[in-house]
């Protein structure tokens, strides 16, 4: 058993979500899935470093303070979120024969310029979203951003078949705690639903058409079709909060 698989559930999910440096040690599928109902608490924690940082920095201009809060948030994440939101956009909005099946059968392809723009794209509108945030002194909405993302890719992982177990071992879904992570979901839903009730049900129904366009198209998902949700999540949340804290 490797060094990694004794480590306490909570500090397995930190490894997930804090991708602090690549790790080549194999993960058990019992450490897989009792690490899941840490992942929220994991993500809680680096919302609370980015906002204690741009709280810290506040003093400087907003657009400085965000930017860097985008790569304190981009070093300690790996940029996973944004590898898999390139590669899934590229290789869905590809003309290429078997684009999809790439990212099923583990093959790597050449980013294109679509996976390229969407990146660059959703970059500049995090950014711009969070200069409102940290001009607005909306603390709360930064400190939840990083939750409200891994909570609903954490869904997709869970709410579909995952068709390529080379990136986690197999069986691990049997190890998921369920009664874990039905109340801290519920107490998501609570605070979306309080903040921005079409937020939420925009998150909720596009989680729910996300599962099924994979599950359709590629007969479930790939951890890059997970992480790509954690992003598109987090701009979704972060979109639908300034607009509503902006309007009353």
């Amino acid at each position: 058993m490797s060094e990694q698989n004794n480590k306490h559930p909570f500090w397995v999910a930190v490894s997930h979500v804090w991708r602090l440096k690549p790790s080549s040690e194999q993960v058990s599928a019992q450490a897989l899935g009792s690490a899941m109902s840490f992942i929220p608490l994991a993500a809680l924690l680096l919302g609370v470093l980015l906002t204690a940082m741009a709280w810290l920095f506040n003093d400087f201009p907003a657009q400085v303070v965000a930017a860097l809060v985008l790569i304190v948030w981009i070093k300690f994440s790996g940029a996973t979120t944004l590898d898999g939101l390139a590669k899934t956009s590229d290789a869905m909005l590809s003309r290429e024969v078997g684009a999809l099946q790439s990212l099923k059968n583990g093959v790597s392809r050449p980013l294109g310029t679509v996976g390229i723009v969407l990146l660059v794209l959703s970059l500049l509108l995090k950014w711009a979203l969070i200069v409102r945030v940290i001009e607005e002194g909306w603390w709360t909405v930064l400190v939840l951003m990083p939750l409200v993302g891994w909570s609903f890719g954490q869904m997709v992982m869970l709410g579909s078949r995952w068709v390529k177990d080379n990136a986690w071992q197999q069986g691990w879904r049997a190890h998921v705690s369920l009664s874990w992570l039905w109340p801290q979901w519920l107490l998501l839903f609570t605070a979306l639903a309080l903040a921005s009730g079409w937020t939420l049900t925009l998150l909720i129904i596009g989680t729910w058409g996300w599962i099924v366009w994979w599950r359709k198209h590629l007969g479930g998902i790939t951890e890059s079709v997970a992480l790509m949700w954690v992003e598109v999540s987090e701009l979704v949340w972060l979109l639908g909060l300034v607009w509503v804290l902006g309007n009353v």
